[in-house]
């Protein structure tokens, strides 16, 4: 990959790539596969073998796995930054679940077989991949916590919160969600029509601003007490 240094400086600061050594990164990276995304297309698929890890670059994906009945369970949205095959990395076993591009998207994939003889010599690494599966799996702990004890408006509350803090931003700007309505129905465990109902309820209270895909987070402080059952 040409100018390493210049791809490390575009990275979020808790990327698993951001504390590596220029030299280290362009090792790494030596074995690295770019690849773009359209939106809707699969990444990797549920079941399919887990032979690489993905890094989002730019663009933002979903993380959803699919019941018998063929229904969409989403468990996570990935901004830049965001590790994709963890799971399957450590343990080459099949993958968990399905990732699909929400917007385009590009990354960067590495093979397994590259992977795990780097992080053998790079202990700094792997623990890095533990911190990001750990954050994930906590996140998937809490969404289903949620699914099983919360009335709507805390659920949704929520799930706005936890996709709002994955998503890049400056220090100025209001948090935001990109997601449409049905996904984040399929995340928070609601109907999209309760989803859309609670939001327009929030909206003339001027809690959120709506747009075509996206959700921004007027009064968060608001929107945390709402979470906590406060309000």
């Amino acid at each position: 990959m040409e100018n390493v240094e210049a791809f490390r400086q575009s990275l979020s600061e808790d990327s698993l790539l951001k504390s590596l050594e220029p030299d280290d990164l362009e090792g790494l990276l030596r074995y690295a596969i770019r690849r773009s995304f359209g939106r809707g297309v699969t990444l990797c698929g549920q079941g399919e073998p887990g032979d690489s890890l993905m890094i989002v670059l730019s663009g933002a994906v979903k993380v959803c796995i699919f019941c018998n009945l063929g229904k969409e369970i989403l468990l996570d949205r990935l901004g830049p930054g965001g590790v994709i095959g963890e799971i399957a990395l450590f343990d080459g076993e099949p993958r968990a679940a399905t990732v699909i591009a929400a917007e385009p998207s590009e990354v960067i994939c590495l093979q397994r077989r590259d992977v795990m003889p780097f992080i053998a010599q790079h202990a700094d690494v792997g623990l890095r991949l533990v911190q990001a599966l750990c954050r994930k799996l906590r996140r998937t702990n809490a969404l289903l916590e949620d699914h099983a004890s919360l009335a709507m408006a805390p659920k949704l509350a929520r799930g706005l919160l936890r996709l709002s803090s994955s998503t890049p931003r400056d220090a100025d700007e209001a948090a935001e969600v990109r997601m449409s309505q049905s996904d984040l129905g399929n995340y928070v465990g609601l109907s999209r029509e309760n989803v859309n109902r609670q939001l327009r309820q929030w909206t003339e209270s001027g809690i959120v601003d709506l747009a075509r895909g996206r959700i921004r987070l007027l009064d968060r402080p608001m929107i945390m007490r709402i979470a906590e059952g406060l309000s």
